[in-house]
């Protein structure tokens, strides 16, 4: 039959004639082309009850071809009512083969490699100890079918439900009234536009048993509303990663002027777009019984995992809320769509944001590529990222009131490592970042890029490695505190200088480095520290080797005096026994090269 103009139909007439048979044929369905066809019929055996099988045929020149079965094994089961997705790849079918959960069950098979695959049965969110059958796929991956085992309004109803996943398809949802009725409705098929389809119903009211009836609905997505969607929310750390427990989500849904409002515990909540993207003005009022119905909103609290689901419709605008105490709270824009998972980053308010850049010793040239290792001495929490192409580095985000341990590492480069504290920077007032450079010096030969004046720099030393006992390989880091701190981390103290052949503090910018040491060991009574200090190469080494141990010595003293248990500190005099570059005796360097061995080192070791 045809629909005519003013939606009259014309008389019915046979189907493709050349297929017609004495044997039964049943729901059928078309390739997007329409130039395939896959049908039920009776199969036809000498012996024995004639079973329903799905077979398909070919249009060529206007005549459909052969019927041809379609293997889905289980021979001795009713294979029926063919739905075939629109990219011709994806057919479900109703099946009564062993294994199944009830009467007929879903079924579904993809077309791979020129073939169709073993049938798979829809699982539990689909099919029931009922029957399930009449499939219709739509091209926006809704599922559409009848069952008899779910309850509803008559004994067979229409439930759709959304594909999420090969094989995976969401809870079957009623689609209610009008559609369906207290009697057998089935058979639904809903055009390409989601506004208008046909479906057969036993409903009072008709012309005989089962009737075919045609509607209209108001909107593309109307029927979408009558299928909800869980959707995933993660809320997370975005400086770390981590999830966030007992973050609350709030969820509003737009309305058709696009404000996002909902009632949320008694109030009417109201986010109108601005004139800036991802702004909102936002509006609080106490709910109105008496005024036009607004929808709730949802609100929910995230649990251990930082996670929660929140009911959706597909194809829904939604506005995110989040918020949790000592984060600054956040609203996003979303829209639903299978399947549904939002990740949601939250920044802390309490945060200090640490920027630097990885450069070489001397010369500063900038080094890309660098691993820069974060470790938090107060939580023992570790995040690494990678200097860009200009060698700097940013973490976002570091605790206030904490000590923090930040190591570079790059391969055929000495390991850096320096002490960042907190503990006197105010949160929650603007003001500049925390700045740390990280200075590496080159191992091996190394290839830098060029300077200003278009040359070449290329630094050697020979490095003995993060821990004597058990060297960490050029360029890693390790990802956990006990492999940072287990063994000892050495720290060049920067600002500690010496004159030519002077075992005492050259200036007052000594004395305020000390100090600091001093304030963190203070506040860290687990860590020991091995106190190192290395003389340049000129003079005698016997004499180097005395001068470098009272130096050290000099530092244990004033720590000493500042309250640093004794028990906590081992001075150690080096000499000129470990340079970092190659001014040893006998080789010609300028007083900056020699200034880079006269250095004072601390190896501190967490005693926990």
């Amino acid at each position: 039959s045809k629909l005519l103009p003013g939606g009259t139909l014309s008389a019915p007439e046979p189907f493709a004639a050349e297929l017609n048979t004495r044997f039964h044929k049943g729901p059928l369905c078309f390739s997007n082309d329409s130039r395939q066809m896959f049908f039920t019929a009776n199969e036809s055996r000498r012996k024995g009850e004639a079973k329903l099988a799905i077979y398909t045929s070919q249009n060529e020149s206007g005549l459909w071809g052969k019927m041809k079965m379609v293997n889905l094994g289980s021979a001795d089961a009713n294979n029926a009512h063919p739905a075939l997705s629109a990219d011709g790849q994806l057919l479900v079918f109703a099946s009564d083969r062993e294994g199944g959960y009830g009467g007929m069950d879903l079924y579904a098979t993809r077309f791979r490699d020129g073939r169709w695959g073993v049938p798979v049965n829809l699982g539990p969110e689909i099919n029931t100890p009922g029957n399930e059958v009449f499939p219709f796929l739509h091209a926006n991956g809704t599922l559409y079918f009848s069952s008899d085992g779910r309850g509803g309004s008559g004994n067979l109803d229409v439930f759709a439900a959304l594909i999420s996943g090969e094989y995976n398809w969401t809870a079957a949802t009623n689609i209610g009234a009008p559609l369906n009725s207290p009697k057998d409705d089935f058979g639904f098929i809903l055009d390409a536009s989601g506004t208008a389809g046909y479906f057969s119903s036993a409903r009072d009211g008709g012309m005989g048993k089962d009737d075919i009836y045609r509607f209209s609905l108001a909107y593309p997505g109307e029927l979408a509303e009558a299928v909800p969607v869980q959707a995933s929310v993660r809320v997370v750390e975005e400086a770390t990663g981590k999830p966030l427990p007992g973050a609350e989500v709030t969820l509003l849904r737009a309305s058709d002027d696009g404000v996002f409002c909902g009632v949320v515990d008694g109030h009417m909540l109201s986010f109108s777009p601005t004139e800036t993207p991802g702004e909102f003005e936002a509006k609080v009022s106490r709910a109105d019984p008496f005024r036009v119905p607004v929808p709730e909103g949802l609100r929910s609290v995230t649990g251990p995992e930082g996670t929660l689901q929140l009911p959706v419709v597909t194809g829904g605008k939604y506005l995110l809320l989040a918020q949790k105490e000592g984060f600054r709270p956040l609203s996003r824009p979303l829209e639903a769509e299978v399947p549904a998972d939002w990740n949601i980053a939250l920044t802390r308010t309490n945060c200090l944001t640490l920027q630097g850049r990885v450069h070489s010793r001397p010369g500063a040239t900038a080094i890309p590529n660098a691993t820069v290792t974060l470790v938090n001495m107060c939580t023992g929490e570790i995040v690494q990222v990678t200097s860009d192409a200009s060698g700097n580095y940013e973490f976002p985000c570091l605790e206030s009131d904490c000590d923090f341990l930040v190591q570079g590492t790059k391969a055929n480069f000495k390991m850096e490592n320096v002490l960042v504290s907190t503990m006197d920077r105010k949160i929650g007032q603007p003001g500049p970042p925390v700045l740390q450079d990280l200075e590496l010096i080159a191992t091996l030969p190394a290839q830098l890029p060029s300077d200003e004046k278009g040359g070449q720099e290329v630094l050697s030393f020979d490095e003995k490695g993060f821990d004597e006992k058990a060297p960490l390989a050029e360029g890693t880091a390790s990802n956990s505190i006990g492999g940072i701190m287990g063994n000892g981390v050495l720290i060049e103290l920067k600002n500690i200088y010496y004159d030519f052949d002077e075992f005492r503090l050259k200036d007052k910018a000594s004395t305020r480095e000390l100090a600091r040491l001093a304030d963190f060991l203070t506040r860290r009574p687990e860590i020991h520290v091995e106190i190192r200090s290395h003389t340049d190469s000129r003079g005698n080494a016997a004499y180097n080797r005395d001068l470098s141990a009272k130096r050290a010595g000099g530092v244990a003293a004033y720590l000493a005096s500042n309250g640093i248990s004794r028990d906590r500190m081992v001075a150690l005099g080096i000499g000129e026994d470990d340079p970092v570059n190659q001014c040893t005796d006998g080789v010609e360097c300028s007083e900056e090269e020699h200034q880079l061995n006269r250095r004072t080192e601390i190896k501190i070791f967490n005693k926990k």
